[in-house]
């Protein structure tokens, strides 16, 4: 299915917020940020509806089993999720949500993206991957 570029915030945010991904919660992990903002398309910074989760890992030794579970939880909902050979710990998934392709990014990393330490999170990014490649 084609996206409209044209498409307004009253179907891309709610397609992605209606996603279980978009709420996601599981044991071993407590959330410290779930920002969602909606499609804007001024040229040339047009910019996808996104939901992005960010979630503290409450025992580090266990972190790839919280990312485990997130990815198997997103393939039981209906995202087709593959790994990224290029980068460690991250996965990537795709799913028709009706208005278009959405995509599902989930990996694990430092909890400061600024000033990264020990202290690593999982991250979930969801948005539509038709907006930005330009499909």
């Amino acid at each position: 299915m084609v996206v409209s570029a044209c498409s307004t915030d009253d179907t891309y945010l709610p397609a992605l917020l209606a996603d279980p991904m978009a709420s996601y919660e599981a044991d071993g992990i407590e959330l410290t940020d779930r920002d969602s903002q909606g499609y804007r398309g001024q040229r040339p910074f047009s910019q996808p509806a996104q939901v992005i989760s960010v979630f503290r890992i409450v025992d580090d030794s266990r972190a790839e089993q919280a990312l485990d579970k997130a990815v198997r939880f997103a393939e039981t909902n209906g995202w087709e999720m593959t790994e990224d050979i290029s980068r460690d710990l991250n996965f990537q998934g795709s799913k028709d949500l009706v208005v278009g392709e959405g995509r599902l990014i989930v990996n694990i990393g430092p909890m400061d993206l600024r000033e990264p330490g020990p202290e690593r999170a999982l991250r979930m990014y969801l948005d539509f991957r038709s907006l930005l490649s330009g499909e």
